[in-house]
């Protein structure tokens, strides 16, 4: 997963259904990220810290990736799993 980021762009699509007696809403956020390529070294110790686990694709953007991005569109929120943004629109 990881060197198929590297050099590479990725999407993170993130899906939201909020349903209650009287009103249901749903929204669907996308956010991509063009990653320059990783170095080896980098890549190997991220691997061996074990902090991948638990990212879906081994992708996060804070951490190892944070310093790959060249650049990014759409909700950091999206990408972390939950667009807060959206749901706040939908609930305050």
């Amino acid at each position: 997963m990881l060197q198929a980021q590297s050099g590479a762009s990725c999407a993170v699509y993130t899906a939201m259904i909020f349903c209650s007696k009287a009103l249901e809403l749903s929204a669907l956020s996308v956010a991509s990220f063009e990653f320059a390529e990783f170095n080896e070294a980098d890549l190997k110790g991220y691997i061996a810290s074990g902090d991948w686990c638990g990212k879906a694709g081994a992708m996060s953007i804070e951490g190892f990736n944070e310093k790959y991005i060249k650049s990014s569109r759409g909700s950091k929120f999206t990408a972390m799993g939950l667009d807060l943004e959206i749901l706040k629109r939908f609930v305050w």
